[in-house]
């Protein structure tokens, strides 16, 4: 089940500063996503976009593979987040806004956007009303590209194994929600859909901090006394199946789905243009 991203906005205020040091960016999905859309310019925003690690890299990789990005902007409801994102983009020297909002109210223009993204986020999204959103903002033949763990990935990962009652707090969509956005809006078409597994590397007394943190927000849905039981279940879990607990590896499990936004009216507008 989704909901407002709004709602949990506390959580990502106050992991803001750090956000970047608990959180990993993955090159591959940014690589497929450029040699996978259409189109020598581009307008783009980032729905949910935290500091903005993904969609800063997604437009140097546009940019490198030639492609004019006119316009970004990465749209967050956390002050914070985009305090920190503005200030890496600075560092580095990337024109974008950074824009208070929320997915099913972006306060962009009518048509103003060809590339629409949301990494890690969509989970947050209430659905309907974003699709909808989206397809007020997008330029005709936009492209709409969802990046996600979906929930039958979670069930996969570490704290999806380990840590008790993980996948009954996760709000991560299941596959087949994400699969079936088209059914919500007759102008959306899936175009493809890759699978990613990245081979993680960590301490166990790194592992243990980023639990105590909540860096997930599904951690920080639990009840205190509820997280401190499955917390030690947790710990005694994961010395059970790793031995050598300065080399903890475990698989880490994403997907890229991406969609074509069309405006059905315009479309309808120009058959009847025809048929005159």
């Amino acid at each position: 089940m989704t909901q407002r991203q709004d709602t949990e906005t506390p959580h990502f205020q106050r992991l803001a500063t750090d956000y970047n040091l608990y959180r990993t960016l993955d090159m591959e999905p940014i690589t497929f996503l450029a040699d996978s859309i259409e189109g020598s310019e581009h307008s783009v925003c980032s729905i949910g976009c935290g500091t903005g690690r993904y969609i800063m890299a997604l437009i140097e990789q546009m940019q490198s593979n030639g492609v004019n990005v006119t316009s970004a902007v990465g749209i967050d409801p956390s002050q914070n987040m985009l305090v920190q994102a503005n200030e890496i983009a600075q560092g580095v020297g990337l024109s974008m806004d950074w824009n208070l909002g929320v997915s099913d109210d972006t306060n962009l223009d009518d048509s103003s956007m060809s590339l629409i993204t949301a990494f890690n986020s969509v989970h947050y999204f209430p659905l309907q009303e974003t699709i909808a959103e989206f397809k007020r903002i997008a330029t005709p033949s936009a492209h709409l590209a969802i990046y996600a763990r979906v929930w039958e990935q979670e069930l996969d990962h570490i704290w999806g194994r380990h840590f008790p009652g993980y996948a009954d707090y996760s709000i991560q969509p299941k596959r087949d929600v994400v699969m079936n956005i088209p059914n919500l809006d007759p102008g959306v078409e899936l175009v493809t859909v890759e699978d990613f597994t990245f081979r993680r590397k960590i301490t166990f007394d790194w592992l243990t901090k980023q639990t105590q943190d909540k860096f997930y927000s599904t951690l920080g849905r639990y009840p205190d006394d509820e997280f401190a039981i499955a917390y030690d279940s947790f710990v005694e879990g994961v010395k059970s199946e790793y031995s050598d607990l300065e080399n903890i590896e475990y698989d880490s499990s994403y997907s890229v789905f991406l969609f074509s936004l069309d405006d059905l009216d315009d479309l309808d507008d120009l058959d009847d243009l025809d048929a005159e």
